[in-house]
């Protein structure tokens, strides 16, 4: 009987979210906006042949697949091994498909709500996606790398509203400055929440640093593309890369946080 009693028990519910995980992350990463259009920047394919015309949508293969694979599935993926002590990495995997499906619209509406839906259930600490800290605490190098992001993110983001009302080429009818509006949003809330010390900010500071490290490198390779970030843009997304990974490895190495394995553990600020 002591034997019995001081089995640890089956984690099922971490169990089932990873293999909900893994099932999202492989249908996502297969389909059209997946892996195949993260090189549309250096080699168009057919599966990144977001228009009638291939080589005007070089950039607007790579943004939004950026957001998706970087932000949305590779969160997913970082929440594998211990999915309960990031709560944080989790909200944003789920704020990330809801600003995507509600910019975006059209044909992303349904498969974000359905995606973001499904994680959102199999997550296997649901009251921890309900928990925000009303003064969560801040790291002060990342809040300032956050903060010197804004001004180029409000920008962008402005251009592309911009672009969203009043264009009326290719791009309009197949949604790209919605993507790309969606893209600005996303990072910008995203660094903020990185900028704070709760519980999974080392994790969203890496798939940060992921995603600028691949925007500049594409906005290098093709500048002068309608809504491409240009080279300005591209060496700016660089040094943000450079800066969030950089404060990430120093600062978490400096300040591990504190492991958790219950709900009730999580977010105990809030």
């Amino acid at each position: 009987m002591k034997q019995l009693t001081s089995t640890k028990r089956r984690d099922w519910r971490t169990i089932i979210f990873r293999l909900v995980v893994v099932l999202l992350a492989g249908l996502v990463l297969s389909g059209p906006g997946g892996v195949a259009d993260l090189i549309a920047p250096w080699h168009l394919t057919p599966q990144g042949s977001h228009g009638t015309i291939p080589e005007l949508h070089r950039w607007h293969s790579a943004d939004v697949t950026a957001l998706v694979v970087f932000l949305i599935v590779g969160g997913m993926l970082a929440l594998i091994p211990r999915p309960r002590q990031a709560p944080l990495v989790a909200q944003f995997v789920i704020f990330a498909a809801a600003t995507l499906a509600i910019i975006v619209r059209g044909d992303a509406l349904a498969p974000c709500l359905i995606i973001g839906g499904a994680f959102a259930i199999a997550y296997p600490a649901p009251r921890a996606l309900l928990s925000l800290p009303k003064n969560p605490p801040y790291n002060p190098p990342v809040l300032v790398i956050a903060l010197a992001t804004l001004p180029f993110l409000a920008a962008n983001g402005w251009a592309n509203a911009q672009r969203l009302l009043n264009d009326t080429s290719e791009h309009a009818a197949l949604g790209h400055w919605h993507g790309s509006l969606a893209l600005t949003i996303v990072l910008a809330l995203g660094g903020l929440a990185a900028a704070t010390k709760l519980p999974g900010w080392t994790g969203l500071g890496t798939l940060l640093a992921l995603a600028y490290a691949y925007l500049g490198a594409a906005a290098l390779a093709v500048p002068i593309h309608d809504g491409s970030w240009g080279v300005i843009g591209g060496i700016i997304a660089l040094f943000a890369a450079v800066a969030f990974g950089g404060a990430t490895i120093l600062i978490g190495r400096g300040n591990p946080q504190r492991k958790t394995t219950r709900e009730s553990d999580v977010f105990a600020a809030a």
